[in-house]
């Protein structure tokens, strides 16, 4: 039985739980697992429940998996970007959701418009429906 401790967040609706990336970057020797740089938390988007949650750092699940025992299917992490389309616009809303390996960015952009509650900037204003989506990229430590 091989067992390894990784970087998990959890839904606090469905306990839909997802591996945040991890691995050794470039010129770097020590293990590392992804997290938005100079960002406090990171906001997701379940694509099993639909629920927008926030997580921090500091409180990432150090989960012991079985790799043997993993039944779940491959998936992979997006960040999705959208500009805010407020009056006196703030900085960009940020939401990242998972899809199977096969899904598509499209399919990462729906997941994170639909989130419930709407995403928001800072702690005021709520992702606009029509939001101009600014990027969106495959986040992996290769």
């Amino acid at each position: 039985m091989t067992t390894q401790k990784l970087p998990v967040i959890e839904c606090p609706d469905c306990q839909e739980q997802t591996v945040l990336p991890h691995g050794n970057l470039r010129g770097i020797s020590e293990f590392q697992w992804y997290w938005p740089m100079d960002e406090p938390t990171l906001k997701f988007a379940c694509p099993r429940c639909g629920r927008l949650s926030v997580h921090r750092k500091d409180a990432v699940l150090r989960e012991i998996l079985d790799k043997s025992d993993l039944t779940l299917p491959p998936s992979v992490l997006w960040r999705v970007e959208f500009a805010c389309d407020q009056e006196n616009s703030g900085p960009p809303i940020v939401v990242h959701t998972k899809t199977d390996v096969d899904g598509s960015s499209r399919e990462a952009e729906a997941l994170a418009r639909r989130a419930k509650p709407a995403a928001v900037v800072g702690s005021e204003l709520p992702l606009a429906s029509a939001a101009k989506l600014l990027s969106i990229q495959l986040v992996s430590f290769e």
